[in-house]
């Protein structure tokens, strides 16, 4: 060179320097990238919604009204921003007649179900799965649900967790965007589907209708627990589980659960084998839900007028209910056994959190699938439920599956 001085002398001079601007060069780039991407989409979906608008209706009928319930500060806050940018458009511009409604707090969404037009075409929600399920919850609990179960409900996944609609679109390695795109794009079209509800009642008090499952034990309480650990930042639901094996080890809980002992037919009485993969669930003869003598059952439980009750203890507890075309009448109960090692405690929660738990690590778990089912705690600690991934107290409850009791838009 012409100062004598190498070529990259600069860059080799200052390594540490030269390295940090080049990953934050790195990373504005992918970012511009990525907004580029989302704008594009966007416009995409814009255009077709557009396409919409202009199809011919008959001189009396009248635009589909939808009711838009928009939690604002589901997604950490994110919710409003994303809401307008993707979705709010993609609804206005196929030339549907939209109501928002934002909420100002928890449980408005349950109250305002009650004052429900049943001539809706649609109703929209915009949260995450405790939004969902305030909205289903208040809805079902209405004198004429049975009318208004039948207006079809859409989901805008602007939450931290969209477990129900993952389950309905398929979760995949769609950008937010997108995902938010095609859930308004699927009401535009009016595609829609059927879907099962489960009934929780307990011992005084209205119902709750969830849609996910309810979660017990010490895999929900570690779950509960993450943002304690926020100083350990992408680490924290791994340290959870970590720190949850120096805590009064083994946390087993104790319940009694009761289940009916007969079924309308062969195939409704039976049950998921461990072995069965995710993907393709395979059945096996549920011995305890046939048995039809009187007494004890093979699993250590007792039948008495046409139930049977099994006392147990156990890590975790799940009830979740079963989405195959086979099954869909069930709800599935897994329980996860007492005296896991604590490396075996941490792995499966960490499996657990990425939905990569395979069928050997479920090898130990007693999974059977029923239709009806009550639960009793059975701890002197107060304990604590995740229905659809809100809190409530651990108590006794009644938990009924209502197949095809919804109908929601669906690609």
């Amino acid at each position: 060179m012409a100062d004598g001085k190498p070529r990259f002398y600069t860059l080799r001079k200052h390594r540490k320097k030269s390295i940090f601007f080049a990953a934050v060069g790195a990373w504005l780039v992918k970012y511009g990238v990525d907004r580029f991407r989302d704008y594009l989409t966007r416009r995409q979906f814009c255009e077709e919604a557009k396409a919409y608008s202009k199809e011919y209706l008959h001189a009396l009928q009248k635009p589909r009204r939808l009711m838009v319930f928009f939690n604002a500060t589901a997604g950490k806050g994110e919710a409003e921003k994303l809401f307008q940018r993707n979705a709010e458009p993609i609804l206005h511009l196929a030339g549907l007649d939209v109501t928002i409604v934002k909420t100002d707090y928890e449980g408005q969404i349950k109250k305002l179900m009650q004052y429900i037009d049943p001539s809706l075409d649609g109703i929209v929600v915009a949260g995450g799965d405790g939004t969902l399920l305030e909205a289903v919850t208040g809805l079902l609990r209405r004198p004429d649900q049975a009318d208004v179960s039948k207006i079809p409900i859409g989901i805008i996944p602007v939450g931290t967790n969209n477990t129900f609609f993952n389950r309905v679109f398929g979760s995949g390695n769609a950008s937010q965007s997108r995902q938010i795109g095609n859930a308004a794009m699927t009401i535009v079209k009016g595609q829609t589907t059927s879907a099962g509800v489960m009934e929780i009642k307990g011992e005084e008090g209205r119902p709750t209708f969830a849609l996910n499952g309810v979660h017990w034990g010490a895999f929900r309480d570690t779950a509960e627990s993450y943002d304690k650990y926020w100083i350990t930042g992408p680490l924290r639901q791994k340290m959870a589980y970590i720190a949850k094996t120096f805590q009064g080890w083994p946390p087993v809980s104790h319940a009694r659960i009761s289940y009916p002992i007969n079924a309308p037919s062969p195939r409704h009485a039976l049950s998921i084998t461990p072995s069965s993969s995710p993907g393709s669930l395979t059945w096996r003869d549920n011995a305890h839900a046939m048995a039809s003598t009187a007494g004890a059952t093979s699993d250590g439980g007792t039948e008495s007028d046409g139930w049977i009750t099994r006392d147990v203890e156990t890590l975790g507890l799940m009830i979740e209910p079963v989405m195959k075309s086979l099954d869909s009448m069930f709800i599935r109960v897994k329980i996860w056994p007492q005296d896991m090692a604590k490396i075996d405690f941490i792995r499966r929660g960490w499996k657990m959190e990425k939905r990569e738990l395979t069928s050997e690590d479920e090898s130990d778990v007693d999974c059977f699938a029923v239709q009806e089912l009550k639960f009793v705690p059975r701890d002197n600690e107060e304990s604590w439920f995740s229905i659809d991934g809100e809190p409530f107290d651990a108590r006794t409850i009644h938990i009924k599956y209502h197949p095809d009791k919804l109908i929601v838009f669906s690609a």
